[in-house]
């Protein structure tokens, strides 16, 4: 398979969006608009001894379970000394990398395991490993040679990860867990890339990688990330929190399990064998040729002041989209919060740190439980005049295409052109559409 099918978008400069994917033709509802592999994965903390290092995947395509990389005894591969699907091993710096990740804050060592597989694509050298850097290069925000453009939260980041960046490099180029000898600075700098160039690529990493979801844990019933991929075309696609494509992965061979099809004509191409880190994007509607390609980075159940706090959080941007310029005239209507950062800057006493993870995580989960104590004490009067002023067009897409399993947060899309059903790209419910026309209407379905 090509590294990506992209038959119907391109990307272009969009005012005040940056780079984003654009429709070069009319393209229809269920129709394939991209299919990619990852261009970079790392593993979460949580999931290194359990997911391949190079796809993610949870075992080898034969359903055996996952091999130790022979080097450092730590990460895990899907194909004996090679990742099964890619034919590549673990990199030499991302061995030493592992080693060296013990200590580290959770985070940081997530981060040097994505600048580990980046260096070692620096030390290959090659066509191939040029191209993939390039391609992440090329992702925003625009870093100028010096930093410019990267938030304070990835420059310091970056102070505390390239020493240790470094080191692996030193450590890979010398073929032994020790400093590198005298005479190998220059291709360490050459390997590692400068401080510049980590501290843009975090800052690229943390606005483009998709979380890759592993299943819910079984004790708590909550959602886990089994780690981060970033791909050349689809991490340029937009926000918007009404999209009109929905991503599908196949990290729990998703896309093996339904009327998945990749071409224009809707030719059957049932493949037997996705790679796990394989990503598509499908159509929700029909978009028409010049309109931008737009996903939701957020379950689109999200609460507005929740949503809009998570988009600025993570990514980097305050949305004004239209859905959150009508719900936050309503939210200030209600005396609700609207996810701005004067809110988070007056509950925590004046005092935010955009460089301390820890502390504007937990605030934002103390904001988001006193909102959700707010909502849970609405009396059912109050919920319907609020569910009464939604527009029809915003209660039949909602009704049409977020999924209906409780706490799923999944968005509902055909699986292919002709698809007589929708598909939750999250849990895998499907839906025939007779079964939706039939509870808009109250009847049975057939």
């Amino acid at each position: 398979m090509s590294g990506a099918y992209a038959p119907a978008v391109a990307p272009r400069e969009i005012s005040g969006r940056g780079v984003g994917l654009v429709a070069t033709r009319d393209i229809a509802a269920g129709e394939c608009v991209l299919r990619e592999r990852a261009t970079v994965c790392g593993t979460s903390v949580a999931f290194r001894d359990s997911a391949c290092a190079r796809c993610l995947a949870f075992a080898a395509p034969t359903g055996a379970p996952l091999f130790t990389c022979a080097t450092c005894g730590l990460a895990k591969l899907c194909g004996g000394d090679t990742c099964a699907w890619s034919g590549a091993p673990h990199g030499a710096v991302a061995c030493h990398a592992e080693g060296l990740a013990k200590g580290l804050p959770d985070a940081d060592a997530e981060r040097l395991r994505f600048l580990a597989a980046c260096a070692d694509l620096r030390g290959e050298h090659s066509a191939s490993s040029l191209a993939k850097l390039r391609a992440v290069a090329a992702l925003c925000p625009a870093v100028g040679p010096n930093g410019e453009g990267v938030a304070s939260r990835e420059l310091e980041a970056a102070r505390r990860v390239h020493p240790v960046l470094e080191t692996a490099v030193a450590r890979a180029l010398a073929g032994a867990r020790r400093s590198a000898p005298v005479g190998e600075e220059t291709n360490v700098a050459r390997v590692a890339g400068s401080f510049a160039e980590t501290a843009s690529l975090l800052s690229k990493e943390t606005k483009n990688a998709f979380g890759a979801m592993a299943p819910r844990d079984p004790a708590s019933g909550d959602r886990r990330v089994r780690g981060g991929a970033l791909y050349e075309l689809a991490s340029r696609v937009n926000h918007d929190c009404f999209p009109n494509v929905a991503r599908f992965d196949n990290f729990d061979g998703a896309l093996e399990r339904d009327a998945f099809v990749t071409s224009q004509s809707g030719a059957n191409d049932f493949l037997n064998l996705v790679a796990p880190d394989e990503l598509r994007l499908m159509a929700l509607d029909r978009i028409p040729a010049g309109a931008e390609v737009t996903m939701s980075y957020l379950p689109v159940t999200e609460p507005l002041a929740r949503r809009r706090r998570r988009l600025r959080h993570t990514f980097g941007f305050d949305c004004a989209c239209a859905r959150c310029l009508l719900e936050t005239e309503w939210a200030k209507q209600d005396g609700d919060r609207v996810g701005d950062v004067a809110e988070e800057t007056r509950a925590a006493g004046g005092r935010v740190s955009a460089n301390d993870d820890a502390v504007r995580d937990a605030l934002a989960t103390e904001m988001d439980d006193e909102d959700d104590a707010r909502l849970a004490g609405l009396s059912p009067e109050e919920l319907e005049r609020r569910s009464d002023r939604l527009p029809p067009e915003y209660a039949v897409w909602f009704a049409r295409n977020v999924c209906p399993v409780s706490e799923c947060g999944g968005t509902l899309a055909p699986p292919n052109e002709t698809a007589t059903h929708m598909t939750c790209n999250a849990c895998g419910f499907r839906r025939t559409d007779a079964a939706f026309y039939a509870s808009l209407t109250g009847e049975e379905a057939p």
